[in-house]
């Protein structure tokens, strides 16, 4: 049954149209768009349109009353099924957060290592692991240490395999609890007086023995987690970039039962750009004696950021780890490269006979950098270490009247040369003073109250070498690397 034509036909629903019908009652169609605040057309029985229109009206407003009452009430379940909504969605959310909670984060709190080696007889060895932790700003701890996301392993691949050894039946070694001890800003670490409490460095120290096989190919020791600190300066992409840290025992080596090289310091963690010349001692030891030739090199890439597969070979924890060849982080050129990787005035540069760093950092940053050791004997390479870390530059330059005053470059020449040199110094109304470096940071040569703008030194003493010269006062800091030549002169 319905009222109305066009858009406006009304349905009488059945179950009251029913009860009219039983009572004998009539319905007809009533329009009265005035005295029907619900609509232009109303079904109603004949005996409601017999009765007077004021009791129509009085009607129509109680019914209007019910169905505001009516539709506040659905509307109120309607908010009611929606805020219920919304706190499953949001106790979804919150499971979800707690659930990612529980997956391990990236190793951002590791901040560089190294690897060395021991023979012990019979084809045994002790391997070391050292890794360093930032502990400044929380972060998962070293991995085996109590309370650590995951255990720290190792694999082992004999010459170009790309499957691990099976190590007393599986295929990687799991390493015991780290040794792990507080590194102080003691000197030993960098030279940043001024702000000792930002830097927090922990050690980590695993010791392993492991047994390899009779081959005459080369053996990989490899340890890969990732990833870096997402602040660091001089690549792309850190955050997202992990680590490498392998040990090969070569067959030169094993044939000789050696022991590689040692990094026994500490690593340059900091230095202040407004403290002068910045020295490390970056050498290591060898057991042996033999020669040790150091240079810049690029630290490798290992695993990657993926924490829902996290021990898979792009997880944040391979294992087993991936097997070489490896590639190396992405320095950001021409600005920072595996040789220059800290910028500064002088740059950076590592002595290849003594491992000592000298530099002059020039803009603040956290700057990764790797330090390669080449170990011969008798003239045949024996194997490389690798050492890599994050180093920070911290300060400003000189301020004079609250400016900072760059590092400007002193002109120098003959250079190379070896006999006297001429220091084109700025200006005759200055004096400065005059010192003059070696690559071990030993200070030897110090001149006062310099006013020549064409000063000379003779320096057909020096030996065979490079070298640092720094004229400063109070207003302004000039450096330059000079270039010492073998003397000919019988």
């Amino acid at each position: 049954m319905k009222c109305g034509a066009g858009n406006f036909q009304l349905q009488l629903p059945p179950n009251v149209r029913l009860q009219g019908l039983l009572r004998g009652e009539t319905w007809l169609c009533h329009v009265s768009p005035l005295n029907n605040p619900f609509g232009p057309s109303s079904l109603m029985p004949q005996s409601e349109m017999n009765r007077p229109a004021h009791l129509h009206e009085r009607k129509f407003k109680l019914h209007s009353i019910y169905i505001v009452i009516r539709e506040f009430y659905l509307h109120y379940k309607v908010i009611k099924i929606t805020f219920k909504m919304k706190i499953c969605r949001l106790l979804l959310v919150l499971s979800a957060i707690l659930l990612i909670q529980t997956i391990p984060a990236k190793a951002a709190h590791i901040i560089g290592g190294h690897m060395n080696y021991k023979c012990l007889g019979g084809d045994e060895y002790e391997v070391v692991l050292v890794l360093y932790r930032d502990c400044s700003a929380g972060g998962a701890p070293f991995d085996s240490a109590p309370g650590a996301p995951f255990p720290g392993t190792v694999s082992v691949y004999e010459g170009d395999a790309q499957t691990p050894l099976v190590i007393n039946g599986k295929s990687f070694i799991e390493l015991p609890a780290p040794v792990v001890s507080l590194i102080a800003n003691d000197g030993s670490t960098g030279n940043c007086t001024s702000s000792p409490s930002t830097l927090c460095i922990e050690q980590g120290v695993y010791t392993f023995n492991v047994l390899l096989p009779s081959t005459i190919e080369p053996i990989h020791i490899v340890y890969q987690r990732c990833c870096r600190q997402g602040t660091s300066t001089n690549i792309h992409d850190p955050g997202s970039t992990g680590m490498t840290f392998i040990q090969t025992v070569t067959p030169q080596s094993r044939n000789l039962c050696n022991n590689s090289p040692v990094f026994n310091k500490n690593p340059m963690a900091c230095a202040e750009i407004d403290l002068g010349l910045f020295f490390h001692d970056h050498s290591a030891v060898d057991a042996e004696g033999d020669s040790l030739v150091y240079s810049f090199c690029a630290p490798f890439t290992g695993g990657g950021d993926d924490v829902s597969n996290a021990t898979g070979s792009a997880g944040v924890a391979p294992n087993p780890d991936a097997p070489p060849p490896y590639s190396v982080v992405d320095f950001i050129t021409p600005f920072y490269t595996a040789g220059q990787p800290i910028p500064g005035s002088p740059a950076y540069l590592i002595n290849s006979s003594s491992g000592v760093v000298i530099g002059q950092g020039s803009i603040q940053g956290k700057f990764i950098y790797g330090v390669c050791v080449e170990e011969y004997r008798g003239g045949v390479l024996l194997g490389n270490s690798r050492f890599e870390f994050v180093h920070s530059v911290v300060g400003t330059p000189l301020s004079v009247y609250g400016q900072a005053v760059p590092y400007e470059e002193l002109r120098v020449f003959p250079n190379p040369t070896n006999g006297v040199v001429t220091l084109e110094l700025p200006t005759m109304n200055e004096t400065f003073s005059i010192e003059i470096f070696d690559l071990n940071g030993r200070l030897l040569l110090a001149q006062k109250k310099v006013q020549s703008t064409g000063h000379q030194i003779d320096i057909s003493d020096f030996s065979t070498g490079i070298y640092c010269i720094k004229a400063f006062n109070k207003k302004r800091q000039l450096q330059a690397r000079l270039v010492v030549l073998p003397n000919t002169v019988p």
